[in-house]
């Protein structure tokens, strides 16, 4: 499943009296904020918007586009692959560079925060509900993701393999 189209969200938002939010999507993405503003302001506006101005917010991006975004946020995170004004933003401290790529850059941010966020031990699942780790179950998605091309195609027949 790819991400939302820009008019689903935007009529979702809409739906829900979120209208001084809209959102775009890009390749593989999409990004909701205030309407007419950057992503930097995005970070607070949602915070806000959702009654959390109080907690910390976690981003991950990879662009010139996301640096003040990244700069915004408590706890940021730069992938392997990430352009060089993120990476200047990596040297004054103010982003953590993760040396994986992609998605698996991601899996280890949102390991990363969520352990910032909640340093408590992990609560885990009654034992009807118990499929694994939580931790092995995201990160075989995120690993998903990152597979080459014909392996991904090649799950198409080998579904039961997956």
């Amino acid at each position: 499943m790819g991400p939302l189209a820009a008019d689903e969200m935007n009529a979702f938002l809409q739906k829900h009296g979120l209208d001084r939010l809209c959102a775009g999507a890009g390749c593989g993405y999409t990004d909701v904020g205030p309407l007419r503003d950057g992503k930097a302001r995005a970070v607070s506006a949602v915070k806000t918007l959702v009654g959390c101005s109080d907690v910390p917010a976690a981003a991950i991006g990879d662009s010139e586009a996301d640096v003040q975004m990244l700069d915004a946020a408590e706890f940021s995170y730069a992938p392997a692959n990430c352009a060089r004004p993120v990476r200047d933003l990596v040297r004054k401290g103010r982003c953590r560079l993760i040396r994986k790529p992609y998605q698996r850059a991601l899996f280890v941010a949102a390991q990363d925060s969520i352990t910032r966020l909640c340093p408590s031990p992990r609560r885990t699942l009654p034992p009807a509900l118990d499929l694994g780790s939580p931790t092995d179950l995201v990160h075989e998605l995120m690993e998903v993701a990152d597979r080459p091309r014909w392996r991904q195609l090649l799950s198409i027949f080998l579904w039961n393999a997956l």
